[in-house]
């Protein structure tokens, strides 16, 4: 229902859906439903609620909302900002290859924001972002390595 395969395309469908699989426990219907609350994707938008389903998908292992986590202390979306709290998710994350999360750590290890300064470190988080088609961590390479 949320991409119109099949069925024609039905945010609040696919909202329902996916509550029914977040209710259901389960990790990746829990990051759906932040989503659609973030968004506004069939349902009214509300960043708290996101966050909160985020942090269960989250506690649930999932590492793209660990990720999302990290970046909602990152930039103090919908929580307050803390550097620590932002490493502790992206480090979570960086596991399964999700670049982004290297990138943003790989800038707290670099600055020493939330954890102890190791550009020794940043620089390989920045590698392997790179190599997962991130070009701000290219360009983030070639100016400061």
């Amino acid at each position: 229902y949320r991409l119109g395969k099949g069925v024609k395309a039905d945010p609040k469908e696919a909202f329902r859906w996916f509550q029914l699989g977040a209710d259901a426990d389960d990790a990746q219907a829990m990051l759906n439903v932040g989503n659609c609350y973030y968004y506004g994707m069939g349902v009214t938008k509300d960043v708290a609620q996101a966050v909160e389903w985020w942090q269960r998908s989250a506690d649930g292992d999932n590492a793209y909302a660990q990720s999302q986590m990290g970046d909602c202390y990152f930039y103090g979306l919908g929580v307050q900002q803390n550097m620590d709290k932002a490493a502790e998710y992206y480090t979570k994350a960086i596991d399964a290859n999700i670049s982004s999360a290297q990138y943003r750590l790989a800038m707290l290890y670099y600055y020493g924001q939330g954890v102890n300064a190791d550009r020794t470190y940043a620089k390989l988080l920045l590698q392997k972002a790179r190599d997962g088609g991130m070009r701000e961590a290219q360009d983030f390479l070639d100016k400061n390595y």
